[in-house]
């Protein structure tokens, strides 16, 4: 297979990916065994190695982490010079999204096997402990979870909508 051909399948295959998250909307729990089906699929037709697709979504995965990192940060820096925020408290922002980012991969498995009302649940207590948090820390209501390009969900795959 020619290096064009591989970087023609893999501009496909991203095309299908960005159209599957707009189609979706905000990534669901299931979408981590979306992802891997897609990946088989698309190594399994193009007869290319699933190492190879897995690497392009990998690292389309990470620049887009880092593209939502690098505008939430812009956004607080905005707050901090129009006094809304203090440098502390969004240092603070930027480690708990950190914190909050690790977690979420870390127990990504975890919930996936949730059901419906598990997720909700599980959301439901993440908000609260936002709040919770943010209230200690004197962070504006507007800077936990929304109306900050993602706010404090993180800035990955999956930050998704978070019910009060």
């Amino acid at each position: 297979m020619t290096p064009i051909r591989i970087f023609a399948i893999l501009v496909a295959a991203f095309g299908v990916l960005v159209g599957g998250f707009f189609l979706a909307g905000t990534a669901s729990a299931g979408a981590g065994n979306h992802r891997a089906s897609l990946i088989e699929r698309l190594a399994s037709r193009f007869n290319i190695s699933r190492d190879d697709v897995k690497s392009v979504f990998d690292e389309d995965q990470k620049e887009h982490e880092t593209e939502m990192k690098n505008r939430l940060e812009a956004k607080l820096s905005e707050a901090v010079a129009n006094g809304t925020l203090t440098e502390d408290q969004k240092s603070l922002i930027m480690a708990k999204c950190e914190e909050w980012q690790n977690d979420r991969e870390a127990n990504s498995e975890a919930r996936r096997d949730m059901t419906p009302e598990e997720r909700r649940a599980d959301a439901k207590k993440h908000r609260e402990e936002m709040e919770a948090w943010a209230k200690a820390n004197n962070i504006p209501e507007e800077f936990v979870g929304f109306g900050m390009g993602g706010g404090m969900r993180g800035y990955g795959a999956g930050a998704g909508h978070v019910e009060k």
